[in-house]
């Protein structure tokens, strides 16, 4: 996929590029022997960059064999390793969200028409994590101090990662105000319509999961999750990390697995978010790996110094209806 330029048609006055350094909150990862991306081939025309390697770059091919196979099925494999395995974006993601997250809690919580409309119906507040994976933030959602009952929606397309994410979670209560956990299976790849628990969801967080499917799709999900005036986070690996590399880990056996990702730029992302009836509350946030950044993510992440890894945004749905 051919990366737009942000000094093109896009805004920049949206860009609002930061790193949050919370080197007391973070611990230190545990590195294995799997990585969290590697050198590979972008992708051009739309087309996901991860289905044949590309023979012209052979001088940066990777000295593991490589395995290319669906999404699902790579996660299937990943998943008992996934938590352990030092994977570097999802290092810098938790950095970002421990200033993006509460605040974008804080917006869902303390919006009156929400509140009032379900307390009035005797209704739980519902937020859905899209791609929740082994439940990295749906964990997150859980801890979060809620002012009134609601039920967090984690939804994933690998079983064996919602394996994984089941062990960690069981229903919560603090007062008087109960938080149910409810982990389904759903690929929108394959069955556009998300279960019935997820839908008219007054919140969705997706975080490191726009990488592995078409903006259109993931769109036309969110539009089918997310009930009008609700709000969305959204988290992405960087077109400047993208075009070079994408998800993926090393086997037991020594190859390299990969799945399928798409190197989506941030201006094709805000206008396939506007063009689904999404608008931005605030500034796009850009992260790039400093130094000191590296230094706590580990010695892997020294590749990335000076690189933009990362983009995240909130939006909140205008519109009853809209066409992609």
């Amino acid at each position: 996929m051919t990366q737009p330029s942000l000094d093109s048609t896009f805004d920049t006055s949206l860009v609002d590029v930061s790193v949050s350094l919370h080197p007391n909150l973070f611990p230190q990862p545990t590195f294995t022997g799997s990585f969290s991306s590697t050198n590979t081939d972008p992708s051009d025309n739309g087309q996901p960059s991860t289905l044949q390697p590309n023979p012209a770059a052979s001088c940066n091919a990777p000295s593991k064999p490589v395995r290319y196979t669906t999404t699902t099925a790579a996660y299937d494999e990943w998943a008992e390793s996934y938590d352990t395995d030092g994977n570097i974006l999802q290092g810098v993601d938790d950095l970002e969200l421990e200033t993006l997250l509460p605040g974008f809690l804080a917006l869902i919580a303390t919006r009156p028409d929400a509140e009032a409309a379900s307390r009035a119906a005797g209704q739980k507040l519902r937020v859905v994590d899209l791609g929740c994976g082994t439940g990295r933030n749906t964990l997150k959602l859980l801890s979060y101090s809620w002012p009134q009952a609601t039920t967090i929606v984690g939804l994933d397309a690998s079983a064996a990662i919602l394996d994984v994410a089941r062990r960690k979670f069981t229903s919560h209560a603090w007062g008087f105000n109960v938080v149910e956990v409810v982990l389904l299976e759903h690929d929108a790849m394959l069955k556009p319509s998300p279960p019935p628990q997820a839908l008219n969801a007054d919140a969705v967080i997706s975080t490191l999961v726009l990488e592995h499917l078409p903006l259109s799709t993931f769109f036309a999900a969110l539009q089918l999750l997310i009930r009008p005036g609700g709000h969305v986070l959204l988290t992405n690996m960087h077109p400047n990390m993208g075009s070079s590399s994408q998800a993926g880990f090393v086997s037991k056996n020594g190859e390299k697995v990969r799945g399928v990702s798409w190197a989506h730029g941030i201006e094709e992302t805000v206008e396939a978010a506007q063009a689904a009836g999404f608008e931005l509350v605030d500034k796009v946030r850009e992260a790039k790996v400093s130094k000191e950044v590296a230094g706590l993510l580990g010695e892997r992440a020294n590749k990335w110094v000076g690189t933009e890894v990362w983009y995240g945004m909130t939006m909140r749905r205008t519109q009853e209806k809209s066409e992609m």
